[in-house]
């Protein structure tokens, strides 16, 4: 292996390299922890890979013109695009080692989470596995404004209105869950009533026999009174319904 000697190519290097590790730190920002960045090696396959592969889409782009600027800035350092345009050459590095692999890992990030699906057409291909490690961090973040209760080892239910000041863990920590409105639920499930004075519960489901997100009715108000909650009366109703089932 041949290093860099000069403090040119130890830029070009840096260059070259760049976009890959630029690439998976904003994957791993936007999708959090995954299994497969576990090993560190895995990363940095994968940053080479995504260099090598934007190195190749580069040279296909610019052709001979772009090599002979990184061959000339070797040879010549006093002349070429960074010696007569120093800004330019700093803008065109920033945008191609810095802009385009963190917009590519974006895009990535919204394909795989199907928003960038146009009529019913899926850009990418699906297959059998999954990137995301388990059903809870699937389903779990997608949830917001509902009920949810959770049925305890030892038989007891807590829940709750869950909602945008609610919290849910993901990979790799434990499951747990920050309910903001704590609900008072009985022997059965059934939701009564929200706890007077509430400002949220903690719950750890690491032991939990079961979890359950129940619809609310169309126009919720978890902070009104429960005597005159239609919430109230709706989720009584839907909780008898479900034990009946």
């Amino acid at each position: 292996m041949i290093l860099p000697r000069s403090a040119v190519q130890v830029l070009i290097f840096l260059l070259i390299i760049t976009p890959g590790f630029v690439f998976s730190a904003v994957r791993a920002r936007r999708r959090g922890p995954n299994p497969e960045d576990k090993e560190f090696s895995v990363r940095l396959l994968r940053s080479f890979g995504v260099s090598a592969a934007l190195l190749a889409v580069y040279v296909l782009l610019f052709g001979s013109w772009g090599v002979e600027q990184v061959v000339g800035a070797q040879r010549r350092p006093a002349t070429g695009l960074v010696a007569e345009h120093p800004r330019l050459a700093a803008l065109l590095a920033l945008v191609l080692a810095g802009v385009v692999p963190a917009l590519l890992a974006v895009l990535d990030d919204l394909r795989q989470e199907g928003r960038l699906d146009v009529w019913k057409f899926r850009f990418g291909y699906r297959g059998r596995y999954h990137p995301i490690p388990s059903a809870w961090d699937f389903a779990g973040p997608q949830l917001a404004d509902t009920f949810v209760r959770v049925r305890l080892e030892d038989g007891a239910w807590v829940g709750g209105w869950f909602s945008s000041d609610s919290f849910l863990s993901s990979y790799p920590e434990p499951r747990d869950l920050f309910i903001q409105s704590q609900w008072k639920l009985d022997e059965t499930g059934a939701f009564l009533h929200k706890v007077a004075g509430t400002r949220g519960v903690y719950v750890s489901c690491a032991d939990a026999a079961v979890i359950e997100w129940i619809a609310p009715p169309p126009t919720p108000d978890p902070d009104q009174h429960p005597d005159q909650s239609r919430g109230s009366r709706w989720i009584r109703w839907r909780s008898v319904r479900l034990r009946r089932r």
